[in-house]
């Protein structure tokens, strides 16, 4: 009887070993995560961090656009799900316009991902997407000009990710805030950072904002007449808890709590230094103002921008030009493009907060970031005129 038995073991082990050997052929024990992948997407390892990424090829002449998810966010809310309208979504207009695009998403806590990164902070996020743009950029043999779009929390990352990309060799046009907030810790409201809580794991507990976020879809589901993203969808597949440090507030996760630390935050955050950012235009919401954070956000966009805005311009029309070399005539002209350069370099687009979400805004959203392209491209011909004529 115990030979007999000892050879069922046997052939049961031998049985088990083949069986999870073809599984791994084919793939059946891979990361749970890749089961939850959507056709194009693919998860990649930057700067020691996961990200889900998807890339859609366009003009290699055209700037590649990268979207930046703001709070809670995977990029898909900006190239959609499987069996969505694809015309609602972004990346549809911008590839149409001959963009190629990345949207790359931080890890947040998601079936898309194995793991949780609760001390991720904003130079991490930063690096993360910088070392990904560059190797999108020389997979597909595209230029080096790129456009960075930061959507509300996505503007924190402006200052550090340029500074990273700069590191890359990339030329970096413009970040375009889609009603975004620059990175500086105390910008907020004082109530804001009162409304989240950590969750077990150390990340941000979004549970009690999904309302908030549903609120807005209703409504831009009724400016498209149509359900956008179904709410099971839009729940399981497209949002998840996140690391707090990359809100870009004093607020920081350590040694399994969250705990105030500004010199951290600011140093993290590279907001100090308003040179180490790229020059800013802006695409912001007009019409629906359903919560006073997210107005804040559409509301004070210029004035929160502009001066960083200003600082550019003045520095790319002085670019290769000696200072006691400009003319009466060149300074006019720095001084009319500072003045004028915030009002031309903001578009508005008729929405909530989730404005390029739907047909209407995301066509519209991708005609201004057309726009606001040609009026940069305009700036840079005219800086590189007036360089030249300084010289002369």
């Amino acid at each position: 009887m115990g030979t007999i038995f000892t050879r069922k073991i046997i052939i049961l082990l031998i049985l088990t070993l083949l069986f999870c050997s073809n599984s791994f052929l084919n793939g059946s024990t891979q990361d749970k995560s890749q089961k939850h992948l959507y056709p194009g997407e693919e998860i990649v390892f930057a700067n020691n961090y996961p990200s889900l990424i998807k890339f859609i090829n366009g003009n290699p002449n055209k700037p590649l656009v990268v979207f930046n998810p703001g709070f809670a966010f995977l990029a898909r809310i900006a190239y959609g799900y499987p069996g969505g309208k694809q015309q609602d979504f972004l990346s549809f207009w911008l590839h149409k316009a001959g963009y190629p695009f990345l949207g790359v998403s931080y890890p947040l806590e998601n079936p898309v991902y194995s793991k949780v990164y609760p001390s991720m902070g904003v130079t991490d996020w930063g690096k993360m997407v910088a070392d990904i743009t560059k190797k999108c950029i020389q997979k597909n043999g595209l230029t080096s000009r790129v456009i960075f779009l930061g959507w509300s929390m996505g503007g924190t990352v402006a200052a550090a990710l340029n500074k990273a990309a700069i590191k890359n060799g990339l030329q970096v046009e413009m970040f375009v805030s889609i009603a975004s907030l620059p990175p500086r810790p105390g910008i907020y409201s004082s109530n804001t950072t009162d409304f989240v809580t950590m969750a077990k794991n150390g990340l941000i507990n979004i549970k009690p904002l999904n309302r908030l976020f549903l609120k807005d879809m209703e409504l831009q589901n009724n400016i498209n007449s149509h359900v956008i993203i179904p709410e099971n969808i839009f729940l399981s597949q497209i949002v998840g808890n996140l690391p707090i440090g990359l809100m870009g507030t004093a607020l920081r996760y350590k040694n399994g709590k969250w705990t105030k630390d500004l010199g951290e935050a600011l140093k993290d955050s590279d907001s100090v230094n308003m040179w180490n950012f790229p020059l800013p235009a802006i695409v912001r919401n007009s019409g629906f103002h359903s919560a006073p954070d997210t107005t804040e956000s559409s509301y004070f966009n210029t004035f929160d921008w502009g001066p960083i805005m200003v600082r550019k311009l003045f520095q790319m029309f002085r670019k290769s030009t000696k200072w006691e070399n400009i003319t009466d005539r060149q300074f006019s002209k720095i001084e009319f493009v500072s003045k004028t350069g915030p009002e031309h370099l903001t578009k508005s687009v008729y929405g909530t907060h989730f404005f390029f979400v739907g047909e209407q805004g995301a066509k519209n959203t991708a005609r201004a970031i057309s726009e606001l392209d040609i009026i940069v491209q305009n700036y840079e011909f005219e800086a590189e005129c007036y360089s030249k004529l300084s010289t002369k």
